[in-house]
């Protein structure tokens, strides 16, 4: 058991890296912006905030392996300096330690449906944008629509989920969430064509290199 607990910064090496440089965090600031309504205690929030940003943080390190990437936030890309196959574990390992900060926070019933539920969305349409990709298939503006909210809103709406969960605040907003990951990810895909340093994961301080 000590040696297991001395390999814990080692087995999370690829995620530590990834963490050196920040992105702007425009979702966190969307999400953040709901508890304009939901009022909840602001140490519960940043709980909740830190169990998305580690989720979504989780599936960079995967999603680079997935399109070959070698930069990420102006800096080589985990799975280049660590390999594929640590990065994948500690991948899966910081996304199961996220589930047990989530199941900390609320209701382990409930935190564990939020969780699956969105985190299987955001999986699923990652998915269909690499078999698109990968059988050179162009989407139908519809098509493109529904894959982005499964893949951005998704994930907008699980941290707005987690927070909301602990809230008096019981009106539906999905449909809202759905629509601002809609639009980020559009202006995202528009900025990854003109303007990179207008990226999220461009590096919030100047840097001369380019991330992919």
């Amino acid at each position: 058991m000590d040696c297991e607990k001395n390999l814990e910064k080692e087995l999370l090496a690829p995620y530590m890296h990834l963490l050196q440089v920040k992105s702007k965090q425009f979702r966190n600031k969307i999400v953040l912006a709901f508890n304009y309504w939901f009022k909840v205690p602001d140490d519960l929030v940043q709980n909740a905030l830190n169990a998305m940003t580690m989720t979504y943080n989780a599936s960079l390190l995967i999603d680079d392996i997935q399109d070959n990437s070698i930069k990420r936030r102006g800096i080589e890309a985990a799975h280049c300096i660590y390999g594929i196959p640590l990065t994948i574990n500690t991948a899966v390992h910081v996304l199961v330690l996220a589930l047990k900060q989530e199941l900390d926070l609320v209701p382990a019933a409930l935190g564990g449906k939020i969780f699956v539920d969105h985190v299987l969305d955001v999986i699923y349409g990652q998915g269909v944008e690499i078999y698109w990709r990968d059988n050179f298939m162009c989407p139908s503006e519809k098509e493109y629509k529904e894959m982005v909210q499964q893949k951005t809103g998704a994930m907008l709406l699980y941290g707005v989920k987690l927070i909301q969960v602990l809230s008096d605040d019981k009106r539906n907003y999905d449909d809202f969430v759905k629509l601002l990951g809609f639009y980020f990810q559009l202006r995202d895909d528009y900025c990854n064509l003109k303007q990179l340093e207008a990226l999220e994961e461009y590096p919030e301080k100047e840097d001369e290199s380019v991330c992919v």
